[in-house]
């Protein structure tokens, strides 16, 4: 009997979930990667001054230090509607 309850609890939880991301999915809109947010981030903070954050339109870029970087594909850009 406990293990049914548990299971009709988690099936709950997980509905309850999927409404509140499919609800806040709605609020976002697509798009681009702003002028005021792209470019080379880096810091005056002496244990981070090899490293920086480079945002472009297409793709984000750490810097790791060094020479070392590591690059991903920008999928998308949302902002949240108010």
């Amino acid at each position: 009997m406990k293990v049914r309850t548990l299971l009709v609890l988690l099936g709950l939880l997980a509905a309850a979930l999927v409404v509140w991301r499919s609800e806040r999915g709605a609020h976002m809109e697509a798009v681009d990667v702003t002028t005021e947010l792209s470019g080379r981030w880096t810091t005056e903070a002496p244990g981070y001054a090899d490293r920086f954050l480079e945002i472009r339109s297409d793709r984000v870029v750490f810097g790791r230090g060094g020479d070392d970087a590591i690059s991903h594909t920008l999928v998308g850009v949302y902002r949240e509607s108010e």
